[in-house]
């Protein structure tokens, strides 16, 4: 499973956005119905249910070809469509929208400001089952080497070491 933190999600959306619209948007900003959200008593926080997949998410402005801002929206679905295509692969995408319910939530006095504070993880679920072969596994030991991955570097060697027996 892959997990997409908020400020690499919304880098996503802006890419897509400024290779669809050939420009880069003016502003890109979560914009969620705070008053869809529920609070979970157990975990003490603020979460938000995507039913709705068609439920808008972000809006972002654009120049239109009179200069003047346009605001669009962006929903879960198409978020969904967004991330199909930079992981082909995947299988399943799920979102957890939340906020913790701590004192900046508390002081907080503007929906601008809420909005901020919301946390959006986007799990991508493929299938990591793929079969490699040796060569393969070697060449990703090398990969870790260069990029210090010692946890990854661990699982591949103990699943060479398999491979060998």
């Amino acid at each position: 499973m892959i997990v997409i933190e908020k400020e690499e999600l919304l880098h996503i959306i802006k890419e897509y956005v400024t290779q669809v619209h050939k420009q880069v948007p003016i502003s890109l900003k979560l914009c969620l119905d705070w008053n869809k959200f529920r609070y979970s008593s157990v975990e003490d926080v603020w979460y938000f249910d995507p039913k709705n997949q068609w439920e808008f998410v972000v809006n972002y402005t654009l120049f239109n070809l009179y200069d003047m801002p346009v605001i669009k929206y962006i929903s879960f679905n198409q978020i969904k469509s967004m991330i199909a295509k930079e992981y082909p692969d995947m299988e399943d995408i799920e979102f957890s929208v939340t906020v913790k319910n701590d004192d900046k939530l508390r002081l907080t006095t503007s929906k601008e400001k809420v909005l901020e504070l919301i946390d959006i993880k986007t799990m991508i679920h493929h299938n990591d089952q793929s079969e490699l072969n040796k060569d393969d596994i070697k060449e990703l030991i090398d990969l870790t080497l260069v990029l210090g991955d010692r946890e990854w570097f661990d699982e591949l060697v103990n699943n060479h070491k398999e491979m060998l027996n």
